[in-house]
């Protein structure tokens, strides 16, 4: 067999010498720059010569085209070509489809990108399409002359298959609606269908097929004119709600297209919902950093406070608890602790300097920080702090022990006390807003396991004169109010009427008689939010 190669503008073209009656080309196995006449043997015999002629003019000239003019063209021409990577493109001139023989070549021929052919078997069209990624384009008239293939140029299979959009424009009849099917059955890449003729019935069905098929990622676009806005309006969310569940698996995007006019005659209204859906979301996003850089202060200046701590405790735990008694520093006797005949206080488990040598804690702690007054600890929690006191209540609400500036603050005394003699009622505050620090921990006192505990029932108030034991009568939570502020009284009755107010407040009966001789410990500090606070009132026993 003798084959004609012609190199024509971006193709490589081949035919069957035998079609052709040239006299220019009545001898074989001659070359020229643009036209070879070759027989089979001879391309068999020279094939490497052959090969990277044709390579070389083919890169030389920029061709990535193959033209067949037959598609049983011998297949020497597909060994010549197959290793060419330039070749991605093949054009089969033949009306007829593509053998079994030609298909196997273009699987196994890798640069292959491109078929343009009369027809092909809607099988290998699929192979080629979905596991080489082949595209396929056929020219042989597919489909039937129906309202939406004529309205959208669609002629051939390949026209169905590949077709990214398509418009309806007129209520869909019987025939039209399996003419949709149809397509939609084969169309594999279909991402719009615009619906310029608005009925609920169409699309219904038309979300039913998608369903049928398994269809994704499909938008269907219905477009607004005078005439159907009312009923669109009416009708979506009715649509939507029928078919939530095909629009969510299927991730179907139906929307509404606005003609200009309809925008212009609404863009206020359109403005304002989307100004008010950008300033919420705004808001939304400014409070979440807000929330976030706050976290992030808050958790930096807490480890800052557990350092300051961790220092105060080793300068307590420098201190020798069994210092010898000098002659200018008399001992100091523990006396018994005067409580009800069923409570068993235990000795903290812990050495430091305010069990034995309290006078130089308190000094040392004066270096760091003059307004240190006392030592407050509670059981069971987290509350061990030296305790300070300034010439108002707002100091130590923003600043920490060390004197830096800290949200988490300290725990103080109220300004009006006496630190040294101490009144009827003194009153120490801290922040409840951390739960690691200060008086975060407070809040467990409100629990019946924590109450009912003997042993959580004492409180160790210490300061700069003496050991001081406390026993608690009362805990409550209350609205914001100063009435249990009080620190001074005019007269025993005041003072009584005080005392049995505070005790009538308790959640708890801790069976603790106070009177008018007794001095008081109030602890106050915010509960759950700044509208209200968590109190703890104790006597003195020690």
């Amino acid at each position: 067999m003798k084959i004609l190669i012609k190199f024509n503008n971006n193709f490589i073209q081949f035919y069957d010498y035998n079609d052709f009656k040239i006299d220019e080309l009545s001898r074989t196995n001659i070359l020229d720059l643009n036209e070879i006449v070759l027989s089979d043997s001879f391309i068999d015999e020279n094939y490497d010569f052959i090969f990277n002629y044709i390579k070389n003019k083919i890169i030389k000239d920029n061709i990535n085209k193959v033209y067949l003019d037959k598609a049983n063209i011998n297949k020497t021409v597909f060994k010549l070509i197959y290793n060419i990577t330039h070749l991605n493109y093949i054009y089969i001139n033949e009306k007829k489809k593509i053998d079994i023989e030609i298909f196997k070549y273009i699987l196994d021929n890798k640069n292959i990108k491109v078929i343009d052919c009369y027809d092909i078997n809607e099988i290998t069209f699929e192979r080629l399409n979905l596991s080489r990624k082949v595209k396929i384009l056929t020219r042989k008239k597919y489909c039937s002359d129906t309202y939406i293939y004529r309205l959208n140029n669609i002629n051939t299979y390949s026209d169905i298959y590949y077709k990214k959009e398509i418009t309806i424009d007129k209520l869909l009849q019987k025939k039209d609606l399996n003419t949709l099917e149809e397509f939609i059955k084969i169309n594999k890449y279909i991402k719009t269908i615009y619906l310029k003729y608005f009925n609920k019935d169409n699309i219904n069905y038309i979300l039913n097929i998608i369903k049928k098929y398994n269809k994704k990622h499909i938008r269907i676009e219905i477009i607004e004119n005078d005439s159907n806005i009312k009923s669109i309006l009416n009708n979506m969310s009715l649509i939507k709600k029928k078919n939530k569940k095909i629009i969510k698996k299927n991730n179907i995007n139906l929307k509404i297209k606005y003609e200009d006019k309809y925008i212009r005659n609404n863009i206020f209204k359109e403005l304002n919902l989307n100004l008010i859906k950008i300033v919420l979301l705004s808001i939304v996003l400014i409070t979440l950093l807000i929330y976030t850089l706050l976290y992030f202060i808050n958790k930096n200046k807490t480890e800052e406070t557990k350092k300051t701590t961790e220092e105060i405790n080793n300068i307590i735990d420098s201190i020798e608890v069994s210092e010898p008694i000098t002659p200018n520093e008399p001992e100091i006797k523990e006396e018994p602790v005067e409580v009800n005949s069923d409570i068993k206080t235990k000795k903290p488990k812990q050495k430091s300097a305010y069990f034995k040598n309290y006078t130089k804690a308190i000094k040392e702690l004066k270096k760091i920080n003059k307004d240190t007054v006392g030592w407050l600890t509670i059981n069971n929690s987290t509350i061990n702090y030296p305790i300070v006191q300034a010439k108002n209540n707002d100091k130590y609400l923003e600043y920490s022990f060390d004197g830096t500036k800290n949200p988490n603050g300290w725990i103080f005394m109220d300004y009006r006390n006496n630190p040294k003699d101490l009144d009827k009622n003194t009153v120490i505050y801290g922040h409840s807003g951390n739960y690691y620090v200060m008086f975060g921990s407070l809040y467990k006192v409100l629990n019946k396991n924590w109450y009912t505990n003997k042993n959580n029932q004492i409180i160790t108030f210490n300061t700069e004169n003496k050991n001081i034991k406390w026993q608690i009568f009362s805990i409550y939570t209350i609205p914001v109010t100063n009435d249990y502020m009080v620190t001074k009284f005019t007269s025993d009755e005041s003072y009584t009427n005080f005392l049995n107010k505070m005790k009538g407040r308790s959640k708890y009966n801790f069976n603790v008689s106070v009177t008018k001789d007794d001095k008081i410990l109030t602890l106050s500090t915010c509960y759950k939010n700044s509208k209200n606070r968590l109190v703890i009132h104790a006597k003195m026993i020690k």
